[in-house]
């Protein structure tokens, strides 16, 4: 089935490539100026994914938003902005479902990646889904002012001191973040944020802040504590296993890719519970594992839906594809075949050795082939973990 996209650009035609690569790809694009808009009528019509070239200067692109506001039949929105205009991309982002990429990070090959990794979406959790997803999106915690602000330091290589005042000034954030730089794994032994930084990277340092603001809601129906407890052991053994593997650390664009990994799981537990409540009760009763039992309940897993909020807030793909594949690891793309099966064997150590096996799921002797590792070897990781 084609997919369609609306591309809704400016006078300076800077989505023109886009477009003609689309067509290329057999997409149906709809290609409209924004000095234009105001002649299409587009409440009719239905798309997969919209991209929009933003300017909050132009007062058509600001009445384009607002028109649409909560309208999903222009499917997932894709808007390109600059940093000049931060704070209306904020409020896009918790009130116009939108995805949002500045101008600083992208380029061509990075927005038709972004459309192609939403079309992806619909293979895996289906259309009907996908809009019931983007209806509910302003129920998923959304991103704090520290994540945009720290963002924001990152891209403009600001002074490591800029980033830590700030990290500082959010009392809960900073002190997660100096636990986790004064756990065993990274040992930092330090009470300064500044130094903590420099352990952790400032990727990891949004990754963690993403992660407090999921791991930090209540559930009815679980503890929430054993979910946040299993990502944190399950980034230290991705992590680990990495590094026997290769004897150096995990490159810093995925090395927080087990504490999101779940992420999926901790919203259906917290923020979609009682959509999610009669997978856990087949779960009682059921010797069918939980993902064939989200499929039969829900059509999708939560490592799908894991996956689609991660690629939402524009996290590398090594930590969207880990959190979609770390259950199904072998069938990723090639290029993260190797993370996807890290997580899996860790996430599977990880709950053997928290002593739950609610949420465990089956391990992939392919995963294990994969990395040319045994289940001895295996055994042994854990083991050492438990005896450090």
């Amino acid at each position: 089935m084609k997919n369609t996209v609306l591309v809704i650009d400016c006078s300076e035609k800077k989505l023109i490539d886009v477009v003609a690569t689309l067509r290329r790809q057999a997409h149906i694009v709809h290609y409209i100026m924004m000095d234009n808009l105001e002649n299409v009528d587009l409440k009719h019509m239905q798309f997969d994914v919209t991209v929009l070239y933003f300017d909050s200067s132009d007062a058509a692109s600001v009445k384009f938003l607002e028109d649409n506001r909560g309208r999903t039949s222009g499917g997932v929105k894709i808007v390109l902005c600059s940093y000049d205009e931060s704070d209306y991309c904020k409020e896009l982002i918790i009130d116009e479902t939108a995805k949002v990429m500045l101008y600083s990070q992208w380029n061509q090959d990075a927005v038709l990646d972004s459309i192609q990794r939403v079309f992806s979406y619909k293979e895996f959790i289906g259309q009907e889904n996908l809009s019931n997803l983007i209806d509910k999106v302003n129920q998923v915690p959304t991103l704090p002012d520290i994540y945009f602000d720290v963002n924001k330091l990152i891209v403009e290589k600001a002074d490591m001191d800029l980033i830590s005042k700030r990290i500082e000034s959010d009392m809960a954030i900073a002190s997660r973040v100096l636990r986790i730089a004064n756990s065993a794994y990274y040992g930092a032994r330090t009470g300064s944020i500044h130094q903590a930084l420099m352990f952790l990277g400032t990727e990891n340092i949004k990754n963690i802040i993403i992660s407090m603001i999921v791991f930090d809601r209540k559930s009815k129906i679980c503890d929430v504590k054993v979910l946040w407890q299993h990502a944190e052991l399950t980034n230290k053994l991705s992590n680990y296993i990495y590094y026997i593997k290769h004897m150096r650390s995990m490159p810093a664009s995925f090395s927080s890719v087990g504490l999101l990994h779940s992420i999926g799981l901790v919203l259906l537990l917290t923020v979609f519970e009682a959509s999610y409540l009669p997978v856990i009760e087949l779960l009682q009763t059921s010797v069918e594992s939980i993902d064939v039992l989200e499929k039969k309940v829900l059509n999708f897993t939560h490592s799908d839906l894991g996956g689609v909020f991660l690629d939402w807030w524009n996290l590398p793909p090594g930590l969207v594809y880990g959190a979609f594949y770390y259950r199904r690891p072998l069938e990723v793309e090639s290029a993260y075949a190797e993370i996807a099966c890290i997580v899996h064997l860790a996430s599977h150590i990880s709950w053997k050795i928290i002593g739950d096996t609610t949420f465990m799921g089956h391990l992939d002797q392919r995963a294990l082939e994969y990395l040319k590792m045994s289940e001895g070897e295996l055994e042994q990781i854990m083991k050492n973990y438990q005896a450090s």
